[in-house]
């Protein structure tokens, strides 16, 4: 069984089966993966637009019940069930969590210097799932000449620039720093 995520008048829906809407948000979700038992669908539902904080929720296929599984997380990617039907996992900024379905609560599988994206899961609970990163130097020079590189962390984003072309505001990481 195949769950579809699908836009129609500014509304995002899960439908399953195709044409059978079990959940309609104004946000966007994401995702989305049929139960090992059959009965429910997990997914990411994201208030915002542009935006993928938001949370793992699960829609009763039965009854079109709708719960989040836990509150507002960042960065959500991937989403996958456990074998036993028993658990979600799914990735948020550098960890990959798994949160209950019967029973609350949520168990940290693994965390990294990384975000992580969990692709799938095997029925041994091995996981597929990838790393990246965000990189952006903010690098100042001349042209043709000796170039500087200006960023202390892994991004920068250049926000303004000295009248006499000498000093850069930029953020990194959401904090203004001032050369």
């Amino acid at each position: 069984r195949i769950a579809i995520v699908r836009s129609e008048r500014g509304r995002a829906r899960l439908e399953l089966p195709a044409g059978t809407v079990l959940y309609e948000t104004a946000g966007w979700l994401s995702s989305p993966r049929v139960s090992p038992d059959g009965r429910r669908v997990a997914f990411h539902e994201h208030p915002l637009h542009e935006d993928d904080r938001g949370w793992p929720a699960v829609v009763e296929i039965a009854t079109r019940v709708k719960r989040n599984l836990l509150p507002e997380q960042d960065s959500l990617s991937g989403l996958a069930w456990t074998s036993n039907g028993q658990e979600v996992c799914f990735a948020s900024s550098a960890a990959i969590r798994c949160a209950g379905i019967e029973k609350p609560g949520v168990r940290v599988v693994v965390r990294g210097p990384r975000r992580f994206v969990l692709h799938d899961m095997a029925a041994d609970g091995r996981m597929l799932a990838s790393a990246y990163g965000t990189q952006g130097a903010l690098v100042a020079g001349e042209v043709g000449g000796r170039e500087v590189d200006l960023s202390w962390q892994d991004v920068a984003f250049p926000v303004d620039f000295s009248g006499d072309g000498r000093r850069v505001l930029h953020l990194e990481r959401e904090r203004a720093r001032r050369f």
